[in-house]
């Protein structure tokens, strides 16, 4: 693993952390770069998590990756 692999992986922790405490059933945030995140976790709560990003002029959007698994983008 790199070192921007490394930052990546830690700012996607950082974000995790920050959004576990208001949305539980998140389960895992990566980084795609340092201000994009790929958000998993229970539907409910990703759905919630778009709500709230549009309300703070985020551009977060719904999206699933190859194998179905969906996740929320958040810009």
């Amino acid at each position: 693993m790199d070192d921007k692999e490394k930052d990546l992986e830690t700012i996607g922790n950082k974000k995790y952390n920050e959004l576990k405490k208001e949305y539980p059933g998140i389960s895992s945030v990566s980084a795609t770069n340092t201000s994009t995140f790929k958000v998993y976790g229970a539907t409910n709560n990703l759905l919630k998590l778009k709500k709230d990003g549009l309300k703070k002029e985020l551009k977060p959007s719904l999206e699933s990756d190859g194998d179905g698994t969906p996740y929320l983008l958040l810009k």
